[in-house]
């Protein structure tokens, strides 16, 4: 039994680790705002877990084809 306990805990240090580095969003090493921000994509993506109001949508989705449409003008 105590040979089991040995085995299971660091098993489960092990998988905490890896789930709690899985829930982070993917980030730029230079960019110094995305330490602060969090990506449309994710947040649309959880829109429903956040709560988010269609009001808060309509102006997400506003600002990202914005910020499209002027990607391609610079392009």
């Amino acid at each position: 039994m105590k040979t089991l306990r040995i085995c299971l805990v660091p098993i489960l240090v092990l998988l905490a680790v890896a789930t709690a580095g899985a829930q982070q969003p993917p980030q730029a090493p230079d960019d110094p705002l995305a330490r602060v921000l969090f990506p449309p994509e994710l947040v649309m993506q959880h829109q429903q877990d956040i709560g988010l109001r269609t009001e808060q949508r309509a102006a997400i989705t506003k600002a990202i084809q914005d910020f499209q449409s002027k990607v391609v003008d610079l392009q």
